[in-house]
């Protein structure tokens, strides 16, 4: 079984207040092996829209960097709960993740004026 969950979308909340950038439309690609869950899901992050976040200046790289991040946090849990049905904790993890400002704070620095 394969299948891909939509965790975060433009859900038409005005992010201009925020001083982090929002990476949207990033899906959750699952694929179970034949053991699972006695064997952690195959996972996979990736980002259907090319338009940048939001309107801040960032590069294709920086949001890779985090997309990667946030993937192993998603996948370390998915390792933690081999035996169990972890599909939703990933999600929820992966959901957080994205929209934490303190850790994309760490990933999206703006360069000072001067």
């Amino acid at each position: 079984i394969v299948y891909e969950i939509l965790l975060n979308g433009d859900n038409g909340e005005d992010d201009n207040n925020s001083a982090i950038p929002r990476i949207k439309n990033v899906h959750l690609k699952v694929e179970y092996p034949s053991m699972y869950p006695d064997e952690a899901p195959l996972l996979s992050l990736h980002q259907r829209s090319s338009s940048p976040p939001d309107t801040f200046d960032c590069s294709q790289q920086q949001i890779d960097t985090v997309l990667t991040s946030c993937l192993d946090q998603i996948q370390t849990i998915a390792n933690l709960e081999v035996g169990m049905p972890c599909i939703m904790t990933c999600i929820q993890t992966g959901q957080d993740f994205l929209s934490d400002e303190s850790i994309l704070a760490s990933f999206f620095t703006k360069e000072e004026e001067g």
